[in-house]
């Protein structure tokens, strides 16, 4: 990776974790629900899909195009929202 390349993907890295931390913060969640172990879930699902698609641009570096990486980032919001389903305070409608 480019020097250039690097810091923008440190910084992205930091303003993701400053996302989801707001995120948590505006969700309806169950009172037994610990942020802190929540924000470690979904860490841990970024990190894993980050590894992917890092994976993959080695294998492919010539498919540096955004919309190669668009299947890792469409499984990670999958798979964030699946996390979320048994964690969020129940709307009455299901």
């Amino acid at each position: 990776m480019s020097g250039q390349m690097a810091e923008l993907y440190e910084r992205l890295k930091g303003m993701s974790a400053q996302f989801f931390t707001r995120m948590i913060g505006r969700l309806d969640l169950k009172e037994d629900v610990d942020t802190d172990i929540l924000q470690a879930v979904i860490q841990s699902h970024l990190n894993y899909y980050e590894s992917r698609a890092i994976g993959y641009s080695k294998q492919h570096p010539k498919a540096a195009a955004m919309e190669s990486f668009m299947p890792f980032f469409e499984q990670f919001l999958a798979m964030i929202a699946m996390s979320l389903r048994g964690l969020l305070k129940d709307d009455g409608k299901g």
